[in-house]
Formats: C-alpha cells, structure tokens, sequence
C-alpha cells in the first residue's frame, strides 16, 4: 500500500517511502556523530587570567611603620625558569595540562600585588624613585600551582610564590635582604581559573605576612 492510499475501510495510510526512511536515518545517525565529536574535545590547556582575587588579608598586627616611609618597588627582575605559564594539572603524577597565563604580564601582576598587599601593612608606595626614602628590589624566583586532580570532581590546588627581596635607602645602602616566599593550599573544581587567581593572590598576601613579620624587614622599612 503506497503513501495515501485507501485502506478497506476507507481510512487513508499516512507514512513515509521506504527510501525517505533511509534518508531521515542517515541524517539522525550524523547528527548523533557530530554531538559524540563534539563531547569528546579535548582540552590541551588551562588559561589564566592575571587578576589579583585575594581572599585572605596580611596577618601582622602592630607593624611599626612611620607616616613618613614612602616605598618605590622598582620593576620586577623574572628570573622564573618557564615565564609563559603559572602552573600545571596532574593527575597520578603525570603532567596533563599547562595552565597559561593570560592578560596582564606575571611580573606586573607580582608588582601590583605587592603594592595592594604592603599597603594592608600601612606601608606607602611612589611611583617615583625621587619621592622615595626607601627602594625595594624583588626578583622573582616562582609564581606557580599544581593542580591535583585525583579528589573526584574536585582538584587541590597548591600555589607557591617565592622571591628575593632588598630593600636600601636612598643612599643605595642594602637595609634587608633575603628570600621571602608564600604559600597557599585549596580544594576547587577541576581547571577552574578562579582557583588559580585566589590561590597565587592568596600566596603573596602570605608573603608579605612573612616579610612584615620579620624584624629585618621592620628595622629597614621604619624611617629614621
């Protein structure tokens, strides 16, 4: 009985031809394909977008800073051996993916950490050397995470910045010198950019808590 025709009844046969049937197959069957295709891209990268999210705040109380220290942080010296890149995911220790970073240059997101994180010392920092009695260099030696992913949905996240700090007067007499660094550890989702970005802020804060709690430090940032 073809398409239209009347059966013994008087009722008319609705359907499809034995070769649009074929013709709807295909068409569903490539469309499952492209949905397969597309669930199975790969992610080769993680990208990182430099911003500084703290969710912590400097922990030192007391810190004998006078109203007259004005700081100049000079441009950071990148001393880090893969300066395109802030981290990794591994998993069973093996590495997965890089994680990217992306926007802002990683020494200029350092500086302008650094500058919010001094600044819960109370400690004033100049854009000019001129309109500074104190000049602090920073080298940085690490700005990193390693992402783990092997806590089911979730990854930890352990984030590391490690630097060289001096800090001389005006004079170019070296008042403290040493190597500071900072740390932070959390639980996130897997590949989540905002894990890096609060756990690389969260480390500097760290940093400068350790700096801001070292008597060297004190002794050179307190104008005489």
């Amino acid at each position: 009985m073809g398409i239209g025709q009347s059966t013994r009844d008087g009722r008319v046969a609705l359907g499809r031809s034995s070769g649009q049937g074929r013709f709807d197959g295909l068409l569903i069957a490539a469309a499952m394909l492209a949905v397969s295709g597309a669930g199975c891209t790969k992610t080769t990268s993680i990208s990182v977008s430099m911003k500084y999210k703290p969710t912590s705040s400097v922990g030192v109380s007391g810190f004998p800073v006078t109203a007259g220290t004005t700081l100049f942080i000079e441009p950071i010296v990148d001393e880090r051996a893969i300066k395109d890149r802030v981290g990794e995911y591994s998993e069973d220790d093996e590495l997965s993916l890089p994680a990217n970073a992306e926007g802002t240059p990683v020494p200029e997101f350092v500086q302008h950490a650094l500058v919010r994180a001094l600044a819960d010392l109370g400690i004033k920092t100049v854009d000019e050397a001129s309109a500074a009695n104190r000049i602090m260099t920073v080298t940085l030696i690490k700005c990193w995470t390693n992402e783990h992913g092997k806590f089911g949905p979730t990854s930890m996240y352990d984030s590391e910045v490690r630097t060289t700090i001096k800090v001389a007067d005006t004079s170019g007499t070296v008042l403290c010198e040493g190597v500071y660094s900072g740390s932070n550890s959390r639980f996130g989702g897997d590949h989540n950019e905002d894990n890096y970005q609060e756990g690389l802020s969260d480390a500097i804060v760290d940093l400068i808590t350790r700096l801001g709690a070292s008597p060297a430090f004190q002794k050179a940032i307190v104008s005489p």
